[in-house]
């Protein structure tokens, strides 16, 4: 399954990346991790109407069909009630270039 954001595939995406956000510290020096893992897709090119797509969608909950945050290399999963936080890329005539896309994703 290609990535996918509320069922639409994705197919410029290029890389999807994981980041996990550490929040605190115990004294005995274990790291106490966020419940929320912050996610990004990039794509060197993209079609603006693709780009249109995910624009119309920032700053709201989708659903997204990516890597696995156990199994990057395995098979794509959905997950629900994703925060999309933003979109970037620069706009040059009918395709956008240099995209990411940032969410939050409760693992």
């Amino acid at each position: 399954m290609a990535m996918a954001i509320n069922g639409t595939a994705m197919t410029y995406i290029g890389k999807a990346d994981w980041k996990d956000q550490p929040v605190g510290m115990f004294l005995t020096g274990e790291v106490v991790m966020n419940r929320y893992r912050g996610h990004t897709w990039q794509a060197n090119v993209m079609t603006a109407a693709d780009f249109d797509i995910l624009y119309a969608l920032e700053g709201q909950q989708v659903n997204l069909t990516t890597t696995n945050y156990s199994d990057r290399n395995g098979d794509h999963i959905t997950y629900y009630n994703v925060l999309f936080l933003k979109i970037s890329g620069q706009h040059n005539g009918p395709v956008v270039e240099n995209v990411r896309a940032d969410f939050n994703i409760l693992v």
